[in-house]
Parts: C-alpha cells; structure tokens; sequence
C-alpha cells in the first residue's frame, strides 16, 4: 500500500493505474473509513471520490493498459480506434492471424467510412494502438459439429473430480438463449426456420442470457439484450423487471459478457464467495476479465448440448412458461393475438414471471443429467425429468392442428446469439454508442411508432385509486389464486399517502376554479 509523502503545498500526487486499484479495493473491504484510506494513499478524498466515481473505467484500463501507468490517454480518433478494436477482437477470436500492416489498411477503411478523409495510420498511431489496447485473447474452438459420446462422458467423469471439494451452491452454469418475444402460435410456421442474422424478424427477437447454481437454490437475474438501446416503452421506467442491455443485432458480444461478469464478480467479492462459472465457448465468450472470486471453466467443444445444464431442460422450461404467458394474455384478448400488446418491457416482465416458476428441483435435476453429481451422492441413478405437456388453452390460441405445441416451443432454438459483424455493423454500432454517450436518451424503438404509443404514468391519486380497486376484486372472489403479493405497493406507503393528499388537492382547487368561473 502505498504511504503518505511530503508534499509541497499545492503539489498533488497522480496514481499509477495498480494503485488506483488499490484504493478501489480497500474501500470495497469496509475496513476503513474514505478519508483515512485517502490519506494512506497521500490523495485528496475528492479524487478518492472520482477513483468511485470511474471504477468500472479504471479497472478496465487495468486490464487493458500497462498498470504502471498514470493515465490511459485516449486516441485523436476514438471512434476509428474502437472500430479496429472491434474488428480485431471479432479476427483474433477466429484465431486468424493479424499484422501490423493489416491493421493500418483496415484503420484507413474504417476511417473513410466515417468520413475522416485526413486520417493517416501512420507507424506512430499503430504504435499507440497497440499500447492502449494491450488485451490478452483465449483462443477456443467452436461447438459446432457432432457430438463425441465417448469424449463427453470421459469430460462427466473429469468433472467429478473437478467439482469434488466445491459447494454447489458455488457452482454455476449460464448460457445464452433467443427468444421471438413476439412470436404467437399463428406465426409459428413464418417462424420455424429464422436464423435470424437480419431480416424483418429480427426485430422481434431477444437474447436471454440464464443461469443458475448446481443445487438449484440461486438464480441469477435474467440478462436481456435487445436492438433498441432506448425501446420508447422503457420511457419512466426506472426499475426494470431484468436488466437490459443492447447490441446492433440483439445478439451477447465479448464486451457485453466482459462487462456483466465484472458485475457479477463484483458481488461475489461482497458475499465472499468463491465461485465456479462453467461456459461454453461462443465467440461472445472469448475475452474473459481478470477477476477475483470468479473462476470461469469452458466446456469441451462439441458437447455442450449433453454436457451443459442449461441445455438439459433449464431454458426450455423457461421458454415453457413463457409461453403459457403469452398464451394466458391471447386469451385474455379474446383469443385475438391481434389484440395483446407485446414490447419490450411487457416481454421483460413475463420473462422474469417465467423465470421465477422454474422450480429449483427441476434446475438441480438438469445438473445432474448433465454430469454435475458428487461421488459421495446416491445420485448415480438416472435423473429424471417432467415431461413439458402443451399449457392450458393451448387449443383455443392454436390456429392451424399441424402446429404442434413442441414446435410452437422450439420456434427460437436454433436463432443466433452471437456471431461474426460485418464493417458496416462494426461502424453502425461505434456510431450508435457515441451518439447514446452524447445525447443521452433517445426515442429509439424496436418496432414501429404506431405499436409504442406512449402510455401515460398515472399520478398517486390513481395508482392508489387502482390498487382499491384491485383489493376490491380480490375480496369479491372465492379463490385462493388469485392474491395480492407482498411485491405488490402497499396501500399504507406513507409516500403514496403523501402523493396522494397533493394530487387531491391540486384537483379539489381545479374544481373551485371552475365553479368559480
């Protein structure tokens, strides 16, 4: 740690990036107080405040840059250097080759098609490049081709003893998954064979990033990642149901997955908590941060459609419910899918309802399947799984007999969540993040202006009018299904009361102005 030095009044002292960490760390420990860490490390506690302020930033530079620097400077032109990150990450991951030479013609390509007609990659600017974008790459291989039984079990029986001293609840497996959010029974056959790599469907698609812990006990919040970075239904949402992120083709990038496990890493330092993380190895996977108490394990290639949890039952059974959702809001339209309004937001919280009724015994027997039992379990014995049966109603939404109920479930299975971006994708997206960071909010939308009319927010008076009512009905009816949870508003918020009474009195003065008048 570093120690308090003499100063010359006025003189201030720069941290080198490893320090910076430091203070970062030792203020995450709640061991001491701000000002006494500040001064341990010789810095005003305005900057310690700053060092807060840009964690996520400097531990990223961290990574990145040569830790004994002070600064990470950034380049004349940003948005040309992070188009050749891009490219380069999306070439290295492919494990193809890259030159110094190669990288200055496609820094020039990129820069003519951002309209910098005067950019030159000269020797310096690759030097410089290459110094602020020091990042270490995993090499993998792909998982797709067929699957070698005798492999996957000699990796089940390798697993044994990989896991053999970890607490299951420490163990955790998440996989990617699309999910057409739009798609009703009657556009099952449009849908079946969409890989969605462009096209109109693709607006109708998400990805669901899922996980879960061995023992079934812990579910990770869903990630969703959409093509809109501002959908206009999210306008006064301030706490969604999951967490939202987006892309330019809705598919997980390697900077997306990087960012959410730092997060992740992040609250497992807090809990103390020292995990296993198993992944397959999309390229989306590929660049994995440094981090403390998350150890990250590849499944072998080829195999992850019998090795890996997720894919034993986990999302499928999302999906199930998921679809018994959509279908419970067809019939609540009068079986008219024309009639229900689905968006992003709706759809993030009938993924969340979905994901909450997934049992935990089903999640720990998909575990087991997939070769995650110790040897000191009676667990040996086959596992087995509940048949997924067509949902309730299912019939009446069913437009044409020859849609299955399975097909309608397994319409996304084979969309893309990740994959290879074209130059004109890696530009679009450079272009669109600068945008977002200079205007902040926009008015984007994933579908059509006409299908996201902007919903009103009802003051207090009428949300505490609602929620009377919905009390009312409860009351009314003998059945035991239908509660008020304790997730919902309380009538007794003193807020809302709060609210409630202003709202009331601002309507009882409007009143006297026009009896008035």
């Amino acid at each position: 740690m570093a120690s308090t030095s003499s100063k010359k009044p006025g003189s201030y002292k720069t941290l080198t990036l490893a320090e910076k960490v430091s203070v970062i760390k030792e203020v995450e420990k709640g061991v001491k107080k701000k000002s006494e860490i500040a001064k341990d490390f010789g810095i005003p506690p305005n900057t310690l405040s700053t060092y807060l302020k840009n964690k996520y930033k400097i531990l990223s530079s961290a990574e990145e840059f040569d830790k004994d620097r002070k600064r990470s400077r950034e380049p004349g032109n940003p948005d040309v250097d992070n188009c050749v990150l891009k490219w380069f990450k999306q070439t290295r991951d492919k494990k193809v080759p890259v030159s110094g030479p190669l990288i200055r013609i496609k820094a020039e390509q990129f820069a003519k098609e951002l309209g910098k007609q005067n950019f030159k990659a000269s020797t310096g600017w690759l030097d410089g490049f290459k110094e602020r974008n020091k990042i270490l790459f995993k090499a993998v291989c792909g998982e797709s081709g067929a699957v070698n039984l005798q492999e996957a079990n000699q990796w089940k029986r390798d697993l044994e003893e990989m896991i053999q001293d970890r607490d299951p609840r420490n163990i955790f497996n998440v996989d990617e998954t699309g999910l057409f959010f739009k798609c009703t029974p009657d556009k099952t056959l449009a849908f079946k064979d969409e890989k969605c790599h462009g096209g109109k469907l693709s607006k109708e698609r998400i990805t669901l990033l899922v996980g879960a812990n061995m023992d079934g006990s812990e579910k990770l919040p869903l990630l969703m990642i959409g093509k809109s970075a501002n959908p206009r239904c999210f306008k006064n949402v301030k706490s969604k149901p999951v967490e939202y992120v987006s892309s330019s083709k809705a598919w997980m990038t390697s900077d997306l997955f990087a960012k959410w496990l730092m997060k992740l890493d992040k609250r497992f330092v807090k809990e103390n908590r020292q995990v296993l993380l198993f992944i397959d190895n999309c390229t989306a996977h590929n660049t994995i941060p440094v981090m403390e108490n998350v150890k990250v394990v590849f499944f072998a290639a080829n195999m992850t459609s019998v090795v890996q949890p997720m894919d034993q039952g986990i999302i499928k059974n999302l999906k199930h419910f998921y679809s018994g959702l959509l279908v419970e809001n067809i019939l609540s339209g009068e079986g008219n899918a024309l009639k229900i309004k689905l968006d992003i937001l709706e759809a993030s919280r009938m993924c969340k309802q979905a994901w909450d009724k997934v049992k935990p015994e089903t999640i720990k027997n998909c575990f087991k399947k997939a070769g995650f039992v110790k040897t000191d379990e009676e667990s040996a014995e086959r596992t087995e799984l509940d048949e997924i049966l067509p949902i309730d109603g299912w019939e009446d939404v069913a437009p044409n007999p020859i849609i299955l109920y399975e097909d309608f479930l397994n319409v996304d299975e084979n969309v893309a969540v990740c994959g290879e971006l074209t130059d004109a994708d890696i530009v679009a997206e450079v272009l669109d993040t600068e945008t977002q960071n200079n205007e902040g909010s926009g008015d984007e939308i994933e579908g059509s202006r006409a299908d996201e009319e902007e919903t009103p927010v009802p003051s207090a008076a009428d949300a505490m009018d609602y929620l009377r009512e919905i009390r009312r009905f409860v009351e009314s009816r003998n059945n035991p299904a239908i509660t008020i949870t304790s997730q919902t508003t309380t009538l007794d918020d003193p807020r809302l009361r709060r609210e409630e009474k202003q709202e009331n009195s601002r309507r009882d003065r409007e009143k006297d102005k026009e009896l008035e008048g």
